[in-house]
């Protein structure tokens, strides 16, 4: 069994500028506890545990789906908590940009994947980059108004390819394996 998820990556300039800026966030000495910026990333689907020899059949699908799909350009933009500001339990950076053609693709993986037995997702996806998620009440007010300072950079970062990872989580933390990556159709 493999724990699996489908994601897109962010280019490594982006996860400098998150490290450079979680130094001034973790002054705050809130409750959270931080992703490692070498471990971020947009989810697209959670697969959970799943038989290794599904993963020829994933891989498969992925890549139908990713020859249908222009790549397309996102920014970040913004952030923001799950579920409310007054229950903060995760904390994300928004995106903009080309947000339809994300939905898209998200859209097509629900779907192609339901054809392999993995059951579409019942909320609204809702595109983020989680950065941080509550272990304590403490400061988590003030780590909100700290976040909501943050200038992101302006210029986009491209999507050209999808992720298929193996996550292993241990005490120290999670590790993501690259499984394979799907190109998408050049824009």
């Amino acid at each position: 069994m493999a724990r699996l998820f489908l994601a897109i990556d962010l280019p490594s300039h982006l996860k400098n500028f998150i490290e450079q800026e979680q130094a001034r966030w973790k002054q705050v000495k809130s409750g959270v506890k931080w992703v490692k910026p070498n471990l971020l990333h947009l989810t697209l689907k959670f697969l959970g545990e799943v038989p290794e020899e599904q993963l020829p059949a994933i891989s498969e699908s992925l890549k139908t789906i990713c020859n249908k799909h222009p790549s397309f350009s996102l920014s970040l933009n913004g952030t923001g908590v799950f579920p409310t500001p007054a229950r903060p339990k995760v904390f994300w950076i928004g995106l903009s940009g080309e947000i339809n053609k994300l939905r898209a693709l998200h859209s097509d993986i629900e779907t192609g994947l339901a054809q392999l037995g993995f059951p579409a997702e019942k909320k609204k996806f809702s595109p983020h980059i989680t950065l941080a998620r509550a272990k304590t009440n403490k400061k988590l007010n003030e780590l909100i108004t700290e976040l909501a300072k943050t200038k992101f950079p302006a210029e986009p970062f491209k999507v050209d390819n999808v992720v298929l990872y193996k996550s292993i989580l241990s005490p120290q933390g999670p590790k993501y394996i690259p499984i394979t990556k799907k190109r998408l159709l050049s824009s």
